[in-house]
């Protein structure tokens, strides 16, 4: 399930150049007005499986009608869209109904108005998807030297990427429904490609974004679409949508 959300203000917005973690409190506490007890275990606990933990929530990026450099950030022009989806439909209900209870919120030291909220339509991927990033896709995996395990962020290029992406979506899974899905794979070919560095909690991520053509089992894709692509998804990446099938500016 994935929502869009409209957000007004009475001029442009100053948001700083790493506003992640602004979003991802911002859902938090949305969440937690309707729903404190779950708002609860998303923050502490999540979904385990093993030694890893997943959120399975993601978001976009801001979407403003414009924006321009300023004084270490960006100033945003409303309107701003961002959108927040999850399969779990607990997590959804918590957060629309923290927003209707009161629409007007604080991002940092900025106070927005929220304007509409839009249901998104259901995705119904085959086994093919031309989809586009509305929150840069992180991948990685664990690499030796010396003894010690060095973390190595993978490009979508990589002949790696993939089987990280579809390990990480049988992970997913198994925290979901308790079950992998038997012989599914998915593989990502990018099509449009731009590589970012973004700190995050004092660690410089490196993600991309751009048009990829996915390939693979519909149920996986479809879990990745709404849980997030790849890592870190309830820190703001891994959010992806359907795309024309050429690539083209956003």
């Amino acid at each position: 399930m994935r929502v869009r959300v409209i957000f007004q203000a009475e001029g442009p917005v100053w948001v700083p150049w790493h506003y992640l973690e602004l979003l991802q409190g911002l859902a938090y506490n949305v969440m937690r007005k309707a729903s404190p007890e779950l708002a609860s275990r998303l923050h502490s606990e999540g979904f385990v499986v093993g030694s890893r933990r997943y959120k399975l929530i993601t978001f976009s990026w801001l979407f403003p009608q414009s924006a321009v450099q300023r004084d270490k950030g960006l100033l945003m022009s409303p309107p701003i869209k961002w959108w927040l989806s999850s399969p779990l439909l607990s997590v959804m209900e918590a957060f629309i109904c923290g927003l209707l209870a009161q629409p007007e919120i604080r991002l940092g030291n900025q106070t927005l108005t929220v304007e509409k909220i839009y249901l998104e339509p259901p995705f119904h991927p085959g086994e093919r998807a031309i989809l586009e990033t509305i929150s840069p896709i992180v991948a990685s995996t664990g690499l030796v030297e010396g003894g010690r395990m060095r973390k190595v962020f993978l490009s979508p290029e990589s002949e790696d990427f993939s089987r990280v992406i579809t390990e990480n979506l049988q992970y997913k899974a198994l925290a979901l429904w308790g079950k992998e899905i038997p012989e599914g794979k998915v593989e990502f070919k990018p099509l449009k490609l731009r590589s970012k560095l973004v700190p995050v909690h004092r660690i410089n991520v490196r993600c991309y974004e751009g048009v990829f053509e996915v390939k693979g089992h519909p149920e996986l894709i479809l879990l990745g679409y709404e849980a997030g692509f790849g890592e870190r998804n309830f820190q703001g990446f891994g959010m992806m949508r359907p795309a024309p099938e050429e690539p083209h500016e956003r």
